[in-house]
């Protein structure tokens, strides 16, 4: 577990330079390593990633969310939108 930590820390660095909080802010805070859970299923963004069985699935929390929302917003006849 530490071996991957330190990697995970090290590959961070790579892509990111060497934190300079005069310029932005560092992405190695505490919370955000407080709050990590390791482990082979990881919900990002109303998506879990189950990365054993290499599946992707949306959040049953998630999807109540947007059709509330999709139900509240659009009136029923509505079958179709245009993206700009």
């Amino acid at each position: 577990m530490e071996i991957n930590l330190t990697a995970m820390i090290e590959a961070i660095f790579t892509v990111m330079g060497q934190p300079d909080t005069r310029v932005r802010q560092c992405l190695l805070t505490m919370n955000k390593w407080l709050e990590l859970i390791v482990g082979h299923k990881q919900v990002m963004l109303g998506l879990v990633l189950i990365t054993c069985r290499m599946s992707v699935r949306i959040e049953v929390k998630y999807q109540l969310e947007v059709l509330k929302l999709l139900n509240n917003v659009w009136h029923p006849g509505r079958k179709k939108i245009t993206i700009r």
